[in-house]
C-alpha cells in the first residue's frame, strides 16, 4: 500500500481535511482578501447576505437593512446564521462571521470527503 491510499482510508482523514479547510478559509478570508478587495473595489459583504441578516437581527424581518420591508429576493437560512452570529457577539462583526464562515467551509469539507 502506498501512502496515499493509507491517507485516504484512514478515519481521521476527513477531521484532517476539515481542519486544514477551516485554517485555509481563516487565512484567506481575515488576512489575503482584505489585501486584494481594495485594489478589486470590492468589500468583505457586497451580496447583500449582511443587510439581510442585519433586518433579521435588528427588526426580525427578512429586509434589507435598514428597510423593515420583507423581500423574498435571498433564502432565510444564511442570513439567519448571519444574524445568530451578531446576536452573539455584534461587537465582533465581521470577524465573528469570517470565523463562522470558515466553520462552514470546514464542515462541508468533511461532509463532501466523506461522502
Amino acid at each position: 500500500m502506498n501512502r496515499i491510499s493509507v491517507f485516504v482510508e484512514s478515519p481521521r482523514t476527513p477531521l484532517a481535511i476539515a481542519i486544514l479547510a477551516f485554517f485555509g478559509s481563516i487565512v484567506f478570508s481575515v488576512f489575503i482578501y482584505p489585501t486584494i478587495a481594495d485594489p478589486l473595489q470590492s468589500n468583505v459583504a457586497g451580496d447583500g447576505y449582511d443587510q439581510l441578516a442585519f433586518g433579521l437581527y435588528q427588526s426580525g424581518t427578512l429586509g434589507f437593512y435598514p428597510n423593515p420591508q420583507p423581500t423574498l429576493v435571498r433564502g432565510p437560512a444564511y442570513p439567519a446564521f448571519v444574524a445568530l452570529l451578531l446576536f452573539l457577539g455584534e461587537s465582533w462583526y465581521p470577524l465573528s462571521v469570517q470565523v463562522g464562515q470558515a466553520v462552514l467551509h470546514s464542515l462541508t469539507t468533511a461532509l463532501c470527503f466523506a461522502i
